[in-house]
């Protein structure tokens, strides 16, 4: 999990020698890239992910 610009976002983190990019899971929601005019932080590192079903 990450803020950037004040707003947060849970993504896949990929570091580049000019950016960071924040790419999503879902196809459906394009990147972030992150730049360094960007507020940025990295809150937390999401390792798992529970899903409840319902019969």
């Amino acid at each position: 999990m990450a803020t950037v610009n004040d707003e947060a976002t849970v993504k896949r983190y990929l570091p580049g020698p000019d950016q960071i990019i924040l790419k999503a899971e879902n196809r459906d929601y394009p990147p972030i890239v992150v730049t360094p005019e960007d507020r940025f932080r990295i809150v937390g590192v999401l390792v798992g992910l529970i899903r409840r079903t319902i019969n």
